[in-house]
């Protein structure tokens, strides 16, 4: 159950980081997968420092709602979740 939570909200946030290039990012992955390869999508794409400051806020409110979490728990995940899934930030 929890685990289900998890994905959906990690799949959330994915959306939310990617926007319109959410759909081709997952399919370039899937069939990279299907190959035996793998899609970094995090080098194909960027975004700014206030962008990722603003995401960062925005997916720190729906972990601390979702998992149901206090704000420096929700904090530590949404850092984790930049650290692996998190886009470069252009200069």
């Amino acid at each position: 159950m929890k685990e289900d939570k998890v994905n959906s909200l990690v799949k959330e946030l994915l959306m939310k980081m990617l926007g319109d290039n959410y759909d081709d990012v997952m399919l370039k992955a899937k069939e990279a997968k299907e190959k035996g390869e793998r899609y970094a999508f995090y080098d194909k794409y960027t975004w700014t420092q206030d962008e990722q400051d603003e995401f960062m806020k925005w997916a720190s409110e729906r972990v601390k709602k979702v998992l149901r979490v206090n704000k420096k728990r929700a904090d530590i995940e949404v850092s984790y979740f930049i650290l692996m899934y998190g886009l470069k930030v252009a200069q």
